[in-house]
Formats: C-alpha cells, sequence, structure tokens
C-alpha cells in the first residue's frame, strides 16, 4: 500500500504536470490563460493519478503504469515547439529604435 501511495504521489505528480504543459501549448500556445487553466486543472489530474494508483492490480503495476504514461506525455511535449515566452524579440523595429 506504501508503494502505491509513492507512485501516486511522486509519477502522479509527473504526469499532471506533463498533461498541464501539453494542454497548455497545444490549445493555448503557452499564453497566460492556458497557464492558468492548466493550473486550476493540476490539483485534480494529481488527485486523478494517486487514486488511480490505488486501483492498479498490483503496485508495481502502478508504477509500471504511470510512471511509462509520464515518458510518454512528457517526449510528446519535447516534441512540441516552446511557446515564444518574448513576444518583442521577433517584432521589427519601430521608427523610433532606427
Amino acid at each position: 500500500m506504501i508503494s502505491r501511495t509513492v507512485a501516486g504521489l511522486l509519477l502522479g505528480y509527473v504526469l499532471a504536470a506533463a498533461l498541464g504543459s501539453l494542454w497548455t501549448r497545444a490549445l493555448f500556445g503557452g499564453d497566460e490563460v492556458g497557464l492558468t487553466l492548466a493550473l486550476v486543472l493540476y490539483v485534480p489530474l494529481w488527485l486523478a493519478a494517486w487514486t488511480w494508483a490505488y486501483f492498479a492490480k498490483t503496485a508495481w503495476r502502478a508504477w509500471w503504469t504511470l510512471g511509462f504514461a509520464a515518458l510518454l506525455l512528457h517526449g510528446a511535449l519535447a516534441l512540441l515547439p516552446a511557446a515564444n515566452t518574448n513576444p518583442t524579440q521577433d517584432a521589427p523595429p519601430t521608427a523610433a529604435a532606427v
């Protein structure tokens, strides 16, 4: 039982972070609205993963499944382009700057 708890806490945390990041980047392009919504959904996603760890047949299956899902989602996250955090970086120079 302790192993399932630790799997849900650690891997559920990583899985919820990956889901929130994927959702923010894919749907909202990484803007503030998407980040706020991802943070609101973060705790319920973490608790859902933690709860799922208790429903797994064995502790090994909980570790394996949550770990594989976290690796898969972080791999997908690595393939998505990162959001432009500095919108003025690619902007053309203004007349005052020339």
